[in-house]
């Protein structure tokens, strides 16, 4: 019971520490996320994404270049810029002849993702991947800290797992890492048949330097950027009340009419 103890304080006080603006997924707190990306050519050359501060919204313009070429780039603006004709900064840029189009939002997380005309060309997940593999980030600390995106293959889903670390000298678990990736939606399967038992803490740890106390996956796009543990709670509310989709991995859509 200790280490439980030990490790519900990690976890509490690393979420006080980047508790900010609230958007809802159960009761989680987060500043507005956007697609942030320079001359992209499609959503996944967009793959990076920032947190916006107060008075500021996501947007994405679409530009021409001087090769008659369409690019995108998306970010967070000022509230200010958002109502205005266009960015005179990106009218600077020598390669630009003109901004085609130019929009804002704030509704949803990524919600610039879908504005201009800017599109995904494949119909494959994108989820955020913090792994270190391949030149990828490593885990952060926190679940904020991971802002690389990368497109799963066709048969993966989103993934992410939190893991208690017992720094080198050190008798307790005194840190947190967020791992984040694509698994395959088979491994997924399995993980969410069995979501009650997986990953629990347990008093039996001896001397491993690490031990995992969260993992999650989910084939919505780009789930796995909010904490673990909230999304846990997430998909095993989807489970309880029989509202999971068990080939896509996603929670069952119904529509009017």
């Amino acid at each position: 019971m200790a280490l439980f103890h030990n490790i519900t304080a990690i976890i509490l006080a690393a979420f006080a520490s980047h508790a900010v603006n609230a958007i809802i997924l159960g009761n989680q707190f987060w500043n507005l996320r956007c697609r942030s990306c320079h001359n992209a050519n499609s959503l996944e050359d967009c793959n990076n994404y920032i947190q916006c501060g107060p008075g500021q919204q996501c947007y994405t313009d679409e530009l021409i270049m001087s090769s008659l070429k369409v690019a995108y780039q998306a970010g967070c603006r000022s509230d200010r810029q958002c109502g205005a004709s266009d960015d005179p900064s990106v009218m600077k840029r020598q390669q630009v002849l003109s901004i085609s189009c130019s929009r804002c939002c704030n509704d949803e997380d990524f919600c610039n993702q879908r504005l201009c005309g800017l599109r995904k060309e494949t119909t494959a997940l994108m989820c955020l991947s913090c792994d270190g593999k391949d030149g990828r980030p490593f885990p952060p600390q926190y679940a904020d800290d991971c802002a690389y995106l990368r497109i799963c293959d066709t048969n993966e889903v989103c993934f992410a797992k939190t893991t208690a670390i017992k720094p080198t000298g050190e008798d307790t678990f005194s840190q947190l890492r967020h791992f984040t990736s694509c698994i395959p939606t088979r491994v997924c399967s399995e993980l969410l048949r069995n979501i009650n038992s997986s990953y629990v803490v347990d008093s039996h740890v001896g001397k491993r330097a690490e031990e995992d106390i969260c993992a999650i996956c989910s084939g919505r796009e780009l789930f796995n950027h909010y904490a673990c543990t909230s999304m846990k709670t997430y998909m095993i509310n989807l489970i309880r009340h029989n509202k999971l989709n068990w080939t896509t991995m996603d929670e069952i859509r119904t529509t009017n009419g």
